[in-house]
């Protein structure tokens, strides 16, 4: 936020966003979404809550907006694994963020956007393709990295399942069936590159 009274006001209002990132031993890949979230435009607060499920590798990153929980064990399954992550993160507003995938400037700002007041979930579902860091096609596939949640509606949900493979289709399924909640389609609002392969 810039130190204008009136903006100063607003960016006071706006939501603490927790950007939630998983990463098990790829760093290369994790540089690139720490420089995704570093580059976000939103002028809100926000942080990168970061999970490093690696025991043998201990991460360290000193960025006030930026937190590295470094586990001393890794956990039974995927889903165990982002209900820590999402546990840790301190924000009403909850975006997956997956280590392989690239994030526009505008990925934080465009879901605060829609995530309407009265909303639990927003689901932007459009994507680009992105292969070995170069662009590759455009998907209108959605990934579940595109839902921002409020903590309040995981909680409700009970969280991620307890699984290691579709466990993050499961939780967006269950969140879609909470009343309040929109996907929303348009080209124009691709802010994200799916690593598909990456």
């Amino acid at each position: 936020c810039d130190h204008h009274h009136h903006n100063h006001n607003r960016c006071l209002n706006m939501p603490l966003v927790s950007c939630c990132c998983l990463t098990y031993g790829r760093v290369e890949r994790l540089n690139e979404a720490l420089a995704c979230f570093l580059a976000q435009d939103y002028s809100g607060p926000k942080e990168l809550v970061i999970l490093n499920s690696l025991p043998d590798q201990k991460l360290d990153f000193k960025h006030p907006e930026v937190r590295i929980i470094n586990l001393a064990e890794r956990p039974a399954n995927l889903g165990a694994t982002r209900n820590i992550a999402v546990k840790e993160c301190r924000g009403e507003i909850i975006l997956p963020y997956d280590d392989d995938d690239i994030y526009l400037p505008g990925y934080i700002r465009l879901h605060v956007e829609q995530l309407q007041p009265d909303w639990q979930w927003v689901f932007l579902n459009q994507a680009w393709k992105v292969h070995n860091f170069t662009m590759s096609g455009w998907s209108e596939k959605g990934y579940t990295v595109q839902m921002a949640y409020r903590k309040k509606a995981w909680e409700q949900v009970g969280g991620y399942p307890e699984m290691n493979s579709g466990e993050d289709r499961e939780f967006r399924h269950k969140m879609q069936a909470l009343p309040g909640g929109h996907i929303e389609n348009g080209h124009w609002r691709a802010v994200f590159g799916y690593g598909w392969a990456n």
